[in-house]
């Protein structure tokens, strides 16, 4: 559990279940807490991503998430020159792009739950 996530919020239910994914997709913040009203960065959704996948990366000392951005280029869905400042906000087109590119990486999209998507995008998935 987070310490600002207290499970009444709408997201609450959705951060956890990502926080328990045996991959840990949500690892959130050193202190404890995730920052749910925080702004989402372009390292921290690659982690995300990374995570996903299955992989991991270890945190570096340098800058925390170098080894997840080499990752996400040897994993094909990063690639040189995307992005100027991996810190910075990411906008809603920035996360499609990346998840698309991030699907059609997978190998087997068969377990892909396609019962809550859109009718109007269903064929794109």
């Amino acid at each position: 559990t987070f310490t600002d996530v207290q499970g009444k919020e709408w997201f609450a239910a959705d951060v956890m279940a990502l926080a328990a994914n045996s991959n840990e997709i949500i690892k959130g913040y050193p202190d404890g807490s995730f920052g749910p009203y925080d702004k989402l960065t372009i390292d921290q959704f690659i982690t995300m991503l990374v995570r996903a996948s299955g992989e991991k990366a270890e945190p570096s000392s340098e800058y925390w998430a170098i080894n997840y951005l080499k990752k996400a280029k040897a994993l094909g869905f990063l690639k040189d020159g995307d992005f100027p400042d991996f810190r910075a906000e990411i906008t809603r087109e920035q996360m499609a792009v990346l998840m698309i590119r991030w699907l059609e990486q997978k190998e087997d999209l068969s377990g892909l739950d396609t019962s809550k998507v859109a009718d109007a995008i269903l064929d794109f998935v």
